[in-house]
């Protein structure tokens, strides 16, 4: 199980992802609470137009199916600040 919040950084990156892709993506994150429990929060940064789309559909995707929480951001200060309020509800 991953309980460690994952800040993932693709500023700077681009993407030819298509649906299909995505899709395949999250078929996989349906299976894993089953093998793994529950995932990690998941704050993702982009700042290209198209992957900061697709990572969207990912997200959007992703709590159709249940099993983590994923974020998409554009500025990485606001990923950070949102996975801090997230530790900060989890902590006792």
């Amino acid at each position: 199980m991953n309980t460690q919040p994952v800040l993932f950084d693709a500023r700077g990156a681009t993407t030819t992802m298509v649906l299909e892709d995505i899709e395949t993506a999250v078929a996989v994150v349906k299976r894993a609470p089953a093998a793994e429990g529950v995932r990690a929060y998941v704050a993702m940064v982009a700042n290209d137009d198209r992957l900061f789309a697709s990572m969207l559909k990912y997200d959007v995707k992703c709590a159709e199916v249940g099993g983590c929480v994923i974020r998409v951001f554009r500025h990485r200060q606001d990923a950070e600040e949102w996975l801090d309020i997230i530790a900060a509800e989890r902590s006792p």
